[in-house]
């Protein structure tokens, strides 16, 4: 059996790192983040067997979870795991009475929405999966 696709959302900085040595002999791992990933374009990541996705995949974005989800979709062709990764933060220093509502609704935008909205456009490629992970 070939190694398990495995999208990491999010993954511009250290996770793509720790992807590649949790998983180097069982899988394929895919990376993404907003805008164009470094490395992009397919290429493998030197450490390893990472592919960045050639288009960027922001969580907040429709079209954007659409058309990743429609390229891996066509290379690698499946998806045998989904890692949301992709997270935002919110300033907890914050009292609930002077809370900045647009930056709260940003945050649940990228955490709660982005993950639904990305598992959402991959669960029909996870479905196909005969490795489901």
């Amino acid at each position: 059996m070939q190694g398990r696709v495995v999208l990491v959302t999010g993954s511009a900085k250290g996770t793509r790192e720790e992807v590649v040595r949790r998983s180097r002999r069982r899988a394929r791992p895919c990376s993404s983040a907003r805008g164009e990933c470094p490395r992009s374009g397919g290429a493998a990541h030197p450490a390893g067997n990472v592919r960045a996705l050639a288009t960027g995949l922001d969580v907040r974005d429709e079209a954007s979870v659409r058309a990743a989800a429609e390229q891996v979709g066509t290379d690698p062709g499946r998806l045998d795991v989904l890692v949301n990764n992709a997270a935002a933060c919110v300033d907890w220093s914050e009292l609930a009475s002077g809370a900045d509502l647009g930056a709260a609704r940003a945050v649940l935008d990228v955490n709660v929405f982005g993950a639904w909205r990305t598992a959402q456009a991959f669960l029909p490629l996870l479905r196909r999966s005969r490795h489901p992970g």
